[in-house]
């Protein structure tokens, strides 16, 4: 009800304040009758002020000149001027961005800069791929290992070695991931 229509701004403030005080719950039959008894009751003694007031003469002519402010929407009015002065006093100042917002380095993807990620290598496509690069990097055949993970482990020292011998930081986040291809290996990484 107090969103229903042809109402004005205030009247549905009203009704809500209102209806905010007053309880809703049904834990037994009676629990809630008198704190609806003393909502009622406290109703009743702020109106009564108000007929009293309403018996006086300045009373109507204050209520006209509230009344004549809230057709020309005054108080509407005064808010938004409010919020005008607070946007053009602090609109130019911004808040510092916090850990997530500040700017990072970014990494080029695998399929731009060549490298290979260790991720994508699987035992049923790669697994002579990685022999072939072991062996292009000098490692003997005898020591190739036969497990797929070993061979990956192999070639993360390897590359670190490579990495470490060109002045580039072997710790780097790209690094620990991917692998710079010499040999002619294909590795194809998907089906």
């Amino acid at each position: 009800m107090a969103a229903s229509t042809d109402r004005s701004e205030q009247q549905r403030s009203c009704i809500a304040i209102i209806r905010s005080a007053t309880p809703s719950g049904k834990e037994k039959k009676f629990a809630n009758q008198k704190k609806i008894q003393a909502i009622v009751g406290s109703a009743i003694q702020r109106a009564n002020p108000h007929i009293q007031w309403k018996r006086n003469a300045d009373y109507s002519e204050r209520f006209a000149r509230v009344s004549r402010a809230l057709k020309e929407q005054h108080f509407s009015e005064e808010r938004a001027e409010a919020k005008r002065a607070k946007v053009d006093a602090t609109g130019d100042t911004y808040k510092p961005p916090n850990v997530y917002q500040q700017p990072r380095q970014q990494d080029l993807t695998a399929a731009v800069s060549g490298l290979i990620p260790y991720g994508k290598l699987v035992k049923a496509r790669n697994m002579a791929d990685l022999e072939e690069e072991l062996l292009f990097r000098h490692v003997p055949i005898e020591e190739i290992p036969k497990g797929i993970t070993e061979r990956k482990d192999m070639l993360k020292e390897m590359e670190d070695m490579r990495l470490t011998w060109e002045g580039v930081n072997p710790e780097d986040a790209v690094a620990l991931k991917t692998f710079k291809k010499l040999s002619n290996a294909p590795f194809k990484l998907s089906d």
